[in-house]
């Protein structure tokens, strides 16, 4: 059974009627619908949802209004299909004009603020889908969703809650539709090569070894003890004493832009041009590049990335993406000519110059094989700093075990 969590607006009782149009023209044998009724306080709200979407196989997020706002400070946890209903993009301006918001709610509120689209522009924003009421008679964030997230939105002829047609008409089939993308992205990773699929099983498997070890000495620890900003396991990457884990790109500092909080300018701009090799720059300066690799400091790192500026330019199905993508693994120059000349000929169809496709192309040619998912890196990181940990908090067991 899949199940499709529900996050509810300001003020709801968490059984709003979308909540009820889902259950009746959904398989209830196949999907359950988890609508948790909320703390008012922001940081309790927060805490339940995070607590879900770590415990629970959650399928897709369905978020209205206010908690789409949730949602979005969800991102940086989980890799999660997500709907957002008539978005608040800025409860902080928004809720007080309903009235009856109390100091304490925005003092709360405020602390996550200003994190708000820090992850949103991640790589797995492709699973991220915007259902705007052309109708809404509260809020209108049609343009801030665009501009801070994507372009994937749906105009229905709704007010501020969607009626029972738009539900069964426009909604489901959407949900099913990004279930299923997400569960094909899942499946695509059976490309990567068989030696990188073993050091991740080695890897782990020697984490085990170790808390396994510790545990049995009385040093009570587990994986979800281990704090992901502990600089001075960071600095054991930047120093490069940690052996056999390759350089830092595959750790990303763990989704990269959530670190920087604890570096100042100067040394965050030297470790994060150490993990790439080069200097902090744009590669190549095109704003539909620009827009798609924000996040990541002007550098392409990602696959999502390649086919979100693909897309933008050219308008290619996924489909067609998905086979330009294999291409690139595969490193196939015959089908990838054949790409680059469809590719130049819509760009230049929708007035991109013929020099920066041209550009944009050589760069991606360039990385093809070496850009990885941003799954797959994350899975990878995630690895490298909890041995990274390990190795700097428990180094003699960690060694022994190691050198096993």
């Amino acid at each position: 059974m899949k199940t499709i969590l529900h996050i509810h607006g300001y003020g709801s009782d968490g059984k709003p009627r979308v909540v009820d149009y889902l259950r009746k023209y959904l398989d209830n044998a196949e999907y359950e619908i988890l609508s948790p009724k909320l703390d008012e306080k922001p940081s309790l709200a927060l805490s339940v949802l995070r607590e879900i979407v770590e415990t629970r196989d959650i399928a897709l997020i369905i978020a209205s209004s206010y908690g789409a706002y949730f949602a979005l400070l969800l991102m940086n946890k989980v890799n999660i299909p997500l709907i957002l209903i008539n978005p608040c993009l800025n409860p902080i301006v928004e809720l007080p004009k309903i009235g009856n918001v109390s100091a304490e709610f925005m003092k709360d509120l405020e602390h996550y603020d200003n994190s708000l689209y820090r992850f949103c522009d991640y790589p797995h924003s492709y699973l991220i889908h915007g259902v705007f009421g052309t109708n809404d008679e509260l809020i209108n964030y049609q343009d801030e969703y665009r501009h801070s997230i994507n372009d994937n939105l749906t105009l229905t002829a709704d007010e501020h809650s969607l009626s029972e047609q738009s539900v069964k008409e426009t909604l489901i089939p959407l949900l099913l539709e990004l279930i299923k993308k997400r569960e094909e992205r899942i499946e695509d990773y059976k490309y990567l090569e068989v030696e990188d699929k073993a050091l991740i099983v080695k890897n782990k498997s020697l984490i085990d070894s170790v808390i396994s070890r510790l545990n049995n000495q009385g040093d009570n620890i587990a994986l979800e003890d281990i704090p992901l900003d502990d600089k001075a396991t960071l600095d054991c990457f930047l120093n490069d004493k940690v052996q056999n884990l390759n350089k830092l790109y595959d750790l990303e500092l763990i989704e990269l832009a959530k670190y920087r909080v604890f570096f100042e300018e100067e040394e965050w701009d030297y470790l994060y041009a150490c993990i790439n090799g080069g200097v902090v720059n744009n590669e190549l300066d095109l704003d539909v590049f620009n827009k798609h690799t924000q996040h990541t400091y002007g550098r392409l790192l990602y696959q999502e990335q390649r086919e979100a500026i693909l897309y933008d330019i050219t308008g290619f199905p996924e489909q067609r993406l998905y086979q330009i993508k294999k291409a690139f693994d595969r490193n196939d120059k015959e089908i990838l000519e054949g790409d680059k000349q469809d590719f130049l000929i819509k760009g230049l169809e929708n007035n991109y110059k013929r020099e920066d496709l041209e550009q944009l192309w050589t760069l991606f040619d360039t990385k093809g094989m070496y850009l990885f998912s941003y799954e797959y890196v994350k899975i990878r990181s995630l690895i490298a700093y909890q041995m990274a940990f390990l190795k700097v908090h428990y180094s003699t067991v960690f060694m022994e075990l190691y050198k096993d």
